[in-house]
């Protein structure tokens, strides 16, 4: 029996690689383990993690450059960078990512983008005119603006360089005399469908997860909403109701905005470059998941794409997370989901969850196993057409 385990991460908690690992662990200490070929994979949605998966291309060489993180601390950062192609792979979470910050410090009214705008400059000034830039993970909701400020991009009516969103409701006006580059293309990989503003918009959806309270989320809104219409006005050109132009706090708006963009599914194009459909073609299982299973799991997160390319393939899953949503699960079902099991073995919080996550998943592990026992003909495991 082959079985590929790739999950995502688990947010606050543990890397891709770390979670895959504690299952394997897990299933290796059951005595069905003798059948069982475990073969591991880690993955990202475009979210952080996605530099590591990078990293496996020999061919990217590791930068290191001090910029602004998303309270405007100087930190050190990396990205990536093919010298020879003159291209550049940045993941925002190593500098505007919301696992930089603690708890008091997430307030998204107050975070800036600016930093991924300063790892782009550094790369340009190295002679890199191609970018792939995975946004997932952000600390921020300012449509970008911290990051267009950062590449000379002036914004009439803001004092503030490192632009955060409590500053857009006094944007007037949009100046790019002072741009800092030129004749650059990029690829941006998004872990989310939605666009910029409204029920399903970047506010609405992930504000709270950023610290914000109901009270901020009208006023965030607002003021995306203004940052939006001075945008709009002035390129002549309306992308707030585009799929994806709400990930990362609207920074996927801000770069189609103003340069030559590809905005692309994170999932598709790491599946892509890990070759994971002749990964799952050659299992007989999948096991994947992520650290909250629930209705933002159907907006272009990995689990969704990896059950997608399970489904076109005939190929039974099932999900593991931290805590899970079962309403959500029975979307899954349709696509081959078999079962799917949380890590909580008790009432228990997520504090004490993240806490116990190896041991959890370790015992998550174990439990697969015995399940696995209860099907003499591993053919039963097959989803139907």
């Amino acid at each position: 029996m082959k079985i590929l385990i790739a999950p995502d991460s688990f947010k606050n908690s543990l890397s891709s690689l770390q979670v895959a690992r504690n299952i394997a662990k897990g299933l290796s200490a059951c005595t069905v383990s003798n059948t069982l070929d475990i073969n591991i994979q880690q993955l990202s949605d475009g979210g952080e993690g996605a530099l590591n998966i990078f990293l496996d291309d020999s061919s990217f060489k590791i930068q290191e450059v001090w910029a602004l993180n998303p309270i405007g601390e100087n930190i050190k950062s990396l990205y990536l960078i093919n010298p020879e192609k003159k291209v550049a792979f940045i993941e925002m979470a190593q500098i505007s990512g919301l696992e930089l910050l603690s708890e008091e410090y997430k307030n998204p009214k107050r975070t800036t983008s600016y930093g991924v705008g300063q790892l782009i400059l550094h790369a340009y000034k190295k002679g890199i005119r191609e970018f792939v830039i995975s946004v997932g993970g952000s600390a921020t909701n300012d449509g970008g603006a911290g990051m267009l400020s950062a590449l000379g991009i002036d914004f009439s009516g803001i004092k503030n360089k490192t632009i955060s969103n409590a500053d857009l409701i006094n944007l007037n006006n949009v100046s790019l005399e002072n741009v800092k580059i030129r004749d650059c293309k990029f690829k941006i990989l998004t872990d989310v469908n939605n666009p910029l503003l409204g029920n399903n918009g970047a506010t609405q959806i992930y504000a709270k997860q950023k610290g914000a309270t109901k009270t901020d989320i009208i006023e965030l809104e607002n003021n995306l909403i203004n940052f939006a219409d001075i945008i709009e006005k002035f390129t002549h050109k309306k992308f707030r109701d585009e799929k994806g132009m709400g990930a990362a706090g609207g920074i996927a708006f801000g770069f189609k905005s103003f340069f030559d963009v590809e905005i692309v599914s994170g999932i598709s194009e790491i599946m892509k470059f890990c070759d994971l459909e002749k990964k799952i073609k050659e299992a007989d299982l999948i096991i994947t998941g992520e650290g909250s299973i629930d209705f933002q799991s159907l907006n272009g997160k990995l689990i969704s794409g990896v059950a997608n390319l399970c489904k076109q393939n005939n190929k039974p899953f099932i999900l593991i997370g931290g805590k899970i949503d079962y309403n959500i699960i029975k979307k899954y079902y349709n696509l081959g989901c078999i079962s799917a099991f949380s890590i909580q073995d008790r009432p228990q919080s997520i504090d004490d969850s993240i806490k116990r996550a190896p041991e959890l998943l370790e015992n998550l592990g174990k439990n697969i196993a015995y399940f696995l026992t209860a099907f003499n003909d591993f053919k039963t495991l097959r989803p139907t057409d």
